[in-house]
């Protein structure tokens, strides 16, 4: 599935959860034994230019009838364009470098007079203390999609803005009885780890809650269920796709012209390689990454896919079917109904499990990974003031709140209704803009509210994907699958793992010869080609002997050895210039982790 980041990513509605608010022993919540304290807290993100501080204002008297509901808390959105965000807090970090302490909220009398009145456990009523003057407690880690390493080990815990750092350590806030503890139920722990100091070690300290978005599509196997009977093949044995191997080759012996079978196509679409790339696209300069591998950082160097085991296997897989029938999979994303076949490969979501289970035995196949812009794109991070002060659980609760609570997530995303958006009456999608229905030509009365469109935020900076309200600009998938409130989104998801490089940030220069640019381009049809270089072993012949290869692996061998030499895979692959793809990945690793990538 394609993202269109600038409208409105996947959607879901989850079930509203009982949140139990705890004081997880810190002094800063505890006004007196049994009694929370209320506490003011700023959450810094990043808004378009046309917001305005009227329409902000309007979204933070709404967002704290929620949080000083539930917790107590009252926010003070601090929201800025992007080109401002980063000198906003770099100018909060180094004003609060020595430590700030906070004042507490006040519990007032009921002759009081009060603002931001909530209500405490006595029934007194509460005036919220104003936010001091640069304090910083919750905020967005800036363009984090490839970044977080710079912003959230290094860069935010230089010395310009002191020694100690100004990240607080989320891990026990996420740990059973921690105020964020709910979080496990809704961030996947493969996404969670990758926001620690290592993402290797799952004790190494927590820097930012990231969150939830679609991954991608997956791929499926559907193996035809009343061949596989035909042929009495056992279900039992289908474990993979090379599995069902001796049933395909069974199989395809009797289709094609002439044969019983002439109208059955033994397997339909080649399967995906099971490789991801430094750039993110298909290419033959790759590496392998199993659904069961723990992902390190930096240790997965790319390298000539042909050489790789696992895709051999896959090659060899495809060629033995190819070999039985003559056939050669059809290659295209979808797979065409009408005709009967044996086995086919499909891309999509777990919804495969419920369209085609009664006919089909269906097995997972290819994962998809989560890149760098999935991951790190709206990860949020919690300052060391607001640990030191004592209320970093204050904060985690307001972070749950907007990962967990999908009226406070919508609000933050798109203000309020009828004001900043309105709710189509036929179909019940969110609309910003009411113009194309509402031509100026019609009665006043009949041109439906005015949509004020004096706040945008960034969907995928704003909190959980899966919690937005469906939106008319929606991509005609992304309707497919809010449908179902998005539950096979996330089941898809957890099949998934982190790519290797998603901390890893690759540029495609236009400069040198061939440039990196072109590079990845002729690398991705590279890659397309692949196939039919396995549909032309059956006529190949060594090109300095004439005589033809005596297994197919050795002819595997010879492609791969043929592609070393292609100018596209040799740039790919030079490490010492710092503009190719393995230069740049050498020169990053080197740079953060102080080494050479290891396999």
């Amino acid at each position: 599935m394609k993202h269109k980041l600038s409208v409105l990513p996947v959607l879901f509605t989850l079930l509203a959860l009982v949140f139990v608010l705890t004081a997880c022993g810190s002094e800063g919540n505890v006004q007196s034994e049994g009694v929370i304290k209320p506490r003011t807290i700023t959450f810094y993100s990043i808004t378009d230019e046309a917001t305005t501080d009227e329409a902000v204002q309007r979204v933070e008297d709404e967002l704290n009838k929620i949080t000083e509901s539930l917790y107590k808390v009252h926010v003070v959105l601090k929201l800025y364009p992007e080109d401002e965000y980063e000198e906003v807090l770099k100018k909060a970090i180094i004003a609060n470098e020595d430590g700030v302490v906070f004042e507490d909220t006040d519990v007032l009398p009921d002759d009081s007079v009060t603002s931001g009145v909530g209500e405490t456990d006595t029934d007194d009523e509460v005036v919220y203390a104003d936010a001091v003057e640069n304090q910083l407690d919750v905020f967005l880690i800036p363009d984090g999609s490839a970044n977080f390493d710079k912003y959230a080990l290094k860069y935010l815990q230089s010395i310009e803005y002191g020694e100690g750092g100004v990240l607080a350590d989320l891990s026990s806030y996420v740990a059973e009885g921690g105020a964020g503890y709910v979080l496990n139920q809704y961030i996947p722990k493969k996404t969670l780890d990758f926001c620690r100091g290592d993402s290797a070690d799952a004790t190494s300290p927590l820097y930012g809650l990231p969150s939830n978005s679609y991954y991608g599509d997956a791929e499926y196997m559907l193996i035809n269920k009343k061949l596989f009977d035909e042929y009495n093949y056992d279900p039992s044995i289908i474990t993979d796709m090379f599995s069902v191997q001796s049933f395909l080759a069974d199989l395809a012996a009797d289709c094609g012209p002439g044969k019983k079978l002439s109208n059955t196509v033994p397997l339909y679409n080649t399967p995906e390689m099971g490789v991801v790339s430094l750039t993110g696209r298909n290419s033959v300069v790759a590496q392998y990454v199993s659904p069961s591998a723990h992902v390190s950082n930096g240790s997965f160097t790319p390298m000539n896919i042909l050489a790789i085991p696992n895709v051999q296997k896959t090659l060899a897989f495809v060629n033995s079917v190819h070999a039985a029938s003559g056939i050669m999979p059809r290659v295209t994303k979808n797979v065409d109904f009408n005709a009967q076949f044996g086995a086919a490969f499909v891309r999509g979501n777990d919804s495969v499990y419920d369209v085609y289970g009664d006919d089909y035995h269906i097995i997972l196949t290819g994962i998809p990974y989560a890149k760098g812009e999935d991951v790190y794109k709206g990860v949020y991070a919690v300052s060391k003031y607001a640990e030191m002060n004592g209320y970093a659980d204050r904060c985690v609760e307001v972070l749950t709140c907007l990962n967990t609570n999908a009226e406070f997530r919508n609000l933050l995303a798109y203000g309020i209704e009828n004001i900043n958006y309105i709710t189509d009456e036929e179909t019940g999608y969110l609309s910003f803009v009411d113009a194309s229905k509402y031509s100026e030509e019609t009665d006043d009365d009949e041109k439906g509210p005015e949509v004020d469109m004096t706040y945008k935020m960034d969907l995928e900076r704003t909190g959980n994907m899966f919690l937005l309200k469906q939106n008319d600009q929606m991509t005609e998938e992304e309707l497919l699958l809010s449908a179902n409130n998005w539950k096979y989104a996330i089941a898809t998801n957890n099949h998934a793992i982190v790519s290797p490089y998603a901390k890893f940030k690759f540029t495609a220069y236009t400069q040198g010869t061939p440039s990196t640019a072109e590079t990845v381009k002729e690398l991705e049809v590279l890659y397309d080609e692949i196939w039919t270089w396995v549909a032309e072993y059956e006529t190949y012949s060594d090109p300095t002997t004439g005589e033809k290869m005596n297994t197919f692996s050795e002819y595997v061998l010879v492609l791969q050895k043929e592609l070393e030499k292609n100018i596209y895979v040799k740039a790919a692959s030079d490490q010492l210039t710092p503009t190719s793809i393995s230069g740049q990945y050498t020169n990053w690793y080197a740079g953060m982790y102080g080494g050479m990538p290891t396999e």
